[in-house]
């Protein structure tokens, strides 16, 4: 079996995505890795040909948006460079736990020669304005499709958050198991929100996190500066966050999420 890693990357420095270790968190499992920088007003791509490893395969490009599609399109072009039997994508904020390597590499070794299964869940911590709290709201996906099998007509689908397959002209959606291991997303930590970090969320929709974060993240976390206060969370009041409060109201009262959006088809193990 061999398994390709890939990614896109552009303004990863200004953007403060903690890329280096993204990369890094992944490497000992994956035979290669596809990196496209796009062009950028910072040194992502002098930093990204740094990191000491002959797995590491980048290809520059130029970068040109096409509003929902243009994440989808670079994603697609690392992917399409990849030679692995299954091809595992990272974002440059997400960071991949070192003690969840082995089990991954195990379900992707399960399911090789199982052809219905295209793809394979990952579950989702989405921490929030600092290394000590996950959000656990409606609105912030516990599971997506982050490893696909090598296939042609499957795509990265509109913002890249997810994958289709092609047939015909329409875009199905991939027939998944999963992983039952955790991916760690750190866009909200290290975002530079300002007030907006308080604005878009309440105490309630935080959770303490008291376990470990991936021993490649040691230096961001070292100098990251946690001014995150908990209390100061006041959920701006605008139509959309009513919708929200709406559907978190009915989900409590049934005991159950309904209506949540899941790009994929979840196959019995």
């Amino acid at each position: 079996m061999k398994v390709s890693g890939f990614t896109f990357l552009r303004n990863a420095v200004k953007n403060n995505y903690p890329f280096i270790a993204s990369i890094n968190s992944i490497l000992p499992i994956v035979d290669e890795f596809i990196v496209v920088v796009c062009d950028s007003e910072d040194n992502t791509l002098e930093l990204v040909k740094s990191i000491n490893s002959n797995k590491l395969k980048v290809i520059s490009a130029p970068f040109v948006s096409n509003e929902d599609w243009t994440y989808a399109r670079y994603t697609n072009l690392a992917y399409f460079l990849c030679r692995g039997d299954w091809c595992f994508y990272i974002q440059a904020d997400e960071v991949f736990p070192e003690w969840e390597l082995d089990k991954i590499y195990r379900c992707m070794e399960k399911f090789l020669k199982v052809k219905e299964v295209e793809g394979i869940l990952l579950n989702y911590r989405h921490f929030y304005g600092s290394f000590r709290y996950i959000r656990i709201d409606r609105g912030w996906y516990y599971k997506e499709v982050r490893i696909i099998r090598n296939n042609l007509n499957i795509v990265s689908y509109k913002d890249a958050q997810g994958f289709r397959l092609v047939e015909g002209s329409n875009f199905r959606k991939l027939m998944v198991v999963d992983s039952d291991t955790y991916i760690h997303h750190y866009g909200f930590v290290f975002k530079k929100l300002g007030d907006r970090i308080y604005k878009e969320c309440k105490k309630e929709w935080l959770r303490e996190y008291t376990g470990k974060h991936p021993s490649v993240l040691g230096k961001y976390i070292e100098d990251f500066e946690d001014n995150f206060d908990i209390n100061k969370c006041n959920l701006e009041p605008n139509f959309e966050n009513l919708i929200k409060l709406s559907k978190e109201f009915f989900d409590k009262l049934l005991g159950k999420r309904f209506f949540e959006y899941k790009p994929y088809k979840l196959m019995k193990p």
